[in-house]
Parts: structure tokens; sequence; C-alpha cells
């Protein structure tokens, strides 16, 4: 399931069209970047935003859902949580936090599901000691096409284009036969 979100972001170039630089944005002092999808939704946009250190972490990730769930089009960036995902509430148990969520998976699409996950995971393990997020949909723990549980992710289970990788290792692949199986 990794492999295949990984292939799909890397997918989702931006054919031409000018590239958001995630590593060229700079943050001032109690600042983190938060992740919003671009007009076309193929690819996450990072944006300051100023956290509220004196609030629990709890408080403060829930601000960022809020945030999230937000557009602002003239400034070039939708909502990276689609409003076919209802976020219900947010359970903290250090360093991981479960975001619990409804969704009406016959609106929600696949690319939506990837970037709304990829923005949320990255978005929320900047802040102090969350080193980790899972979800549970509809009162159940996240699972993948599979049936197989996601488990927890973090700000490196989610691959950019143009995001330089430190990690090599082999990997392997698997294609369908003419039966499709």
């Amino acid at each position: 399931c990794l492999f295949w979100c990984l292939l799909f972001l890397t997918a989702c170039g931006n054919h031409g069209k000018e590239k958001t630089e995630d590593t060229k944005l700079e943050l001032k002092e109690g600042q983190i970047k938060i992740y919003y999808t671009n007009l076309e939704q193929t690819q996450l946009v990072p944006v300051p935003y100023n956290v509220n250190k004196s609030i629990a972490i709890k408080n403060q990730a829930e601000d960022i859902l809020e945030i999230l769930c937000q557009s602002n089009e003239e400034e070039g960036y939708r909502a990276s949580i689609p409003s076919s995902i209802k976020i219900t509430g947010i359970e903290w148990s250090e360093p991981n936090i479960s975001v619990l969520c409804e969704v009406d998976y016959n609106i929600l699409k696949g690319y939506e599901e990837i970037l709304a996950r990829a923005a949320i995971v990255k978005s929320l393990c900047q802040l102090e000691t969350v080193e980790s997020v899972d979800f549970k949909v509809n009162g159940n723990m996240l699972t993948d096409s599979n049936n197989n549980l996601v488990g927890r992710l973090n700000d490196t289970s989610f691959v950019d284009e143009g995001e330089e990788s430190s990690t090599l290792g082999e990997v392997v692949l698997y294609f369908a036969d003419d039966t499709g199986e």
C-alpha cells in the first residue's frame, strides 16, 4: 500500500507548471508548515502556520485540522481535508495522535484520501512530541484495499515530488498478468 501511495504521489507531477518549492519555505520562530492541496488537487502546498504553544498538543492538533478544512483559492490552494471527510475527534496518547473520522467512500476519490492523509500526517508530526498519526475511520482502524491495517504514519511515510530522500533499499514490484491477477 505504501508503495502505491508513493508511486501515486510521484506520478502526480506538475507537467511543466511551476512547482511549489517545499524546501524554500522559510519559517519564523514558532511556525510550522501545514499542507494544503494545490488548485488542481495534484500535490501538497506548504503554508507557514503560527502554532499556539500555550495550549495543549491536542488543542494545537484540533486547530490545525480545522484550518486544513478551509480553502483559500485566491492564495492558490484548496482544503486538504475534503468535505466528505468529517473529523469527529482526536485521541492523544504521547507520542501518537489518533484522528477519528467518518468518511463517505462513495464520494471520496483515492488520490483525495491519500493527499488528505499526507497533509494531516505531515502537518501534525511537526508539533512538539508528536511522532506519529493513525486514523480511525467509522470507528475502525484505517485499512488498505486488502484490509491490512495501515497503522501509524509519520512525516517520512510520504515522499513528495522534488523532495530528496536519503533512504535507499530494495523494493519488490508485482505486476498483474494477462488475467489481471
